[in-house]
């Protein structure tokens, strides 16, 4: 080979000895990208005005025609994921984040809750707690209290208001009162209330069924009145009271719950100590107000319709404004309402991390090793019964399609499932233990996080470490960063730098086009970029990938990857070329969107015997301003040459030679 054409460019393999890479693999690839084989530098960085405060997160809020970008601060060492409400149509227009502290993770603090707010406004995420709210509904404690308050169930010939003024001497008795509570097959009982006087007295002490019901008569089924003593008005003095059955108590226990102005219903109290209650009673249900909650502003009262032990299902009696406390329940069985719909829910745990949304209106979190997942369209509402828990420790999560991948310390999970209570966990063969949580993101129909050993990529039936071919492990290890945040961004894993380290940004096939399961090693291309930022996130108004410019004292500005008009200076240097015999590179050619272009060409020097004097080292530089053919400096004889090009434009080839031939080649 007596040329050195470059008409292909990639990214950088550092595994491999510079002199054996492809033709098209670079030592240095700075600032450029390579979306179709040819070497194009990254447009420059929009600085799009500066952030109300140091932000950790950022996120583009939309509702009903407007959008603005929120700032999460950074306090002490924050960590915050926020997701849109699930509810199509949201009317409020809420939105759920998760915020820890990561100093205080471990020591319980109360303010590492996740949150929510309608409408939120930049201050109001920064503190305005009249609007931010606690994520979950109050529990109440304290069970409801119970006065079971009797109908009346008996008549008397006797006393201020007597309403019995007849028996009759008939088969069977009649009773006539002007006014009475009797209904047709009641059972019934007759007393005397101990005077002298023994009118009827053959019935005092025995039961009754009742029948032939009228407005003001009923009838003592089996007596005969024939054969008793006259009933006397005035003189007699006997009571007669329904009895009561099995079939006519109820074993009722009560619970209520909390609800919030938004319709959020939390979790039931404990319930109350079942009781035997008469069908026909009325029940006053006590229960006691919220605490320090200005948003709930209702209770809902629930009570068993059958059971014995309070531990049946509840069923809706009625929902009373606050502040109220009390209630007076007449409401018959068969007129109960839906069962208790909160049963298993709690508010979500303090301290929840990673705060995603899965498909069919579920979200996720993790705290330590388990997976928390919130109830369908309910956000508010995360059962316990829903958990899932890893063997080790969860550093992060990322969504693709229907399936949560979950990186750990150790080996990476796969959570799939459309509804909570159906996702099943499938851990996975790959060792791979996540770095750190911010460089996990969803790529796709895929998943790809940092590991000691490159960067990791799961999708559905593959799991790889994708830069094995070109980096090795401390390779990499100079090449990642703890602080490093990565976002999936035009086909490209950017991952920015908030210190010394480069913003790495990893080009892949499988980021654009499905693949077949064992087919050939992803064409991975990696590069650097100058830029550095922390909290990417994607305008969804635009599609433009947007961070907070990070300047070493903290974030205070929103930038724009690739959001200047002009172009950068891309910096990129070939592998290292051996020709078959020592040769002078005389011609040169370089086709290119717009010049000038700038060569560096590195050679290394040649011994009197021929052989070459250590690595290429020494170079000489010169410009491109057209594609017409140029001449190179003489005297610089070697059989070891290498390429840096340096271009504001896009370069589609760089031809080197010895002779003229080589250029109508190229």
């Amino acid at each position: 080979m007596t040329a050195i054409r470059l008409d292909s460019f990639g990214g950088v393999a550092p595994i491999l000895d510079p002199r054996k890479l492809p033709n098209m693999g670079a030592t240095i690839a700075h600032d450029c990208k390579f979306d179709g084989g040819d070497m194009r530098p990254l447009f420059s960085h929009l600085n799009a005005g500066a952030l109300p405060t140091n932000s950790c997160r950022l996120f583009k809020y939309r509702y009903k025609g407007s959008s603005y970008w929120l700032s999460f601060p950074n306090t002490g060492t924050s960590e915050v994921d926020a997701v849109i409400s699930p509810i199509a149509n949201d009317s409020l227009g809420r939105l759920y984040w998760s915020r820890v502290s990561l100093s205080t993770i471990n020591s319980g603090a109360a303010d590492n809750y996740p949150r929510c707010a309608s409408q939120p406004t930049a201050n109001d995420i920064t503190g305005n707690t009249a609007v931010v709210r606690k994520l979950g509904v109050q529990q109440p404690t304290v069970a409801p209290t119970l006065t079971e308050t009797q109908v009346a169930n008996s008549i008397t010939s006797q006393g201020a208001t007597p309403t019995m003024t007849n028996m009759s001497q008939t088969s069977p008795v009649t009773v006539t009162a002007n006014a009475h509570p009797f209904q047709n097959g009641w059972r019934v009982i007759v007393a005397a209330d101990g005077t002298t006087d023994a009118g009827m007295s053959e019935t005092a002490g025995l039961t009754f069924i009742i029948g032939n019901v009228t407005a003001s008569t009923f009838d003592l089924l089996g007596t005969d009145g024939v054969h008793y003593t006259k009933f006397t008005v005035g003189a007699t003095h006997l009571k007669i009271s329904r009895v009561y059955l099995d079939a006519d108590m109820e074993t009722r226990s009560y619970v209520y719950t909390y609800v919030t102005d938004w319709g959020e219903e939390g979790p039931p109290s404990p319930a109350s100590t079942p009781r035997d209650i008469r069908y026909d009673s009325k029940v006053q249900v006590n229960w006691t107000a919220p605490i320090g909650s200005l948003s709930i502003n209702r209770a809902r009262i629930y009570r068993t319709a059958t059971g014995t032990d309070g531990s049946g299902s509840f069923f809706f009696v009625a929902e009373v404004a606050l502040p109220a406390i009390t209630y007076l329940d007449g409401v018959l069985p068969i007129s109960l309402g839906e069962s208790l719909p909160s049963a298993t829910w709690s508010a979500p745990p303090n301290g929840l991390r990673g705060l995603v949304q899965m498909p069919n209106g579920f979200m996720c979190g993790f705290v330590g090793n388990t997976l928390w997942f919130s109830e369908p369209y309910q956000p508010h509402a995360w059962p316990p019964a829903y958990c899932k828990t890893t063997q080790d420790e969860i550093v992060g999560t990322a969504v693709f399609g229907t399936t949560l991948v979950v990186g750990t310390v150790g080996r990476p999970y796969l959570a799939i499932g459309t509804d909570p209570l159906s996702v099943s966990m499938q851990q996975l063969d790959l060792y791979a233990p996540c770095l750190n949580k911010g460089g996990m993101c969803s790529a796709g129909t895929s998943v790809m996080y940092p590991t000691p050993e490159g960067l990791a990529f799961i999708t559905s039936g593959d799991e790889r470490i994708l830069t094995l071919s070109q980096v090795a492990r401390k390779q990499w290890s100079a090449m990642w960063s703890l602080t490093m945040e990565a976002i999936f961004y035009d086909g490209r894993y950017v991952a920015f730098s908030q210190d010394a380290k480069k913003t790495l940004i990893v080009e892949t096939e499988f980021a654009r086009v499905a693949r077949t399961v064992g087919g050939d090693p992803p064409n991975v291309r990696i590069s650097d970029a100058t830029v550095q930022g922390r909290a990417p996130a994607i305008d969804p108004d635009d599609e433009s990938l947007n961070y907070a410019i990070f300047s070493g004292g903290g974030a205070s500005s929103r930038g724009v990857f690739e959001g200047g008009a002009t172009r950068l200076t891309a910096d990129w240097k070939s592998k290292v070329f051996t020709m078959p015999h020592a040769i002078n590179l005389s011609l040169a050619r370089v086709y290119a969107s717009g010049y000038p272009v700038t060569l560096k060409i590195g050679y290394a020097n040649l011994r009197s015997n021929g052989q070459t004097l250590g690595e290429v080292s020494d170079t000489y530089t010169v410009v491109a301003n057209g594609s017409e053919p140029f001449r190179l400096p003489g005297n610089f004889l070697s059989r070891e040459f290498q390429v840096e090009v340096l271009s504001a434009f896009d370069v589609q080839s760089v031809t080197l030679t010895d002779n003229t031939d080589d250029l109508r080649a190229s």
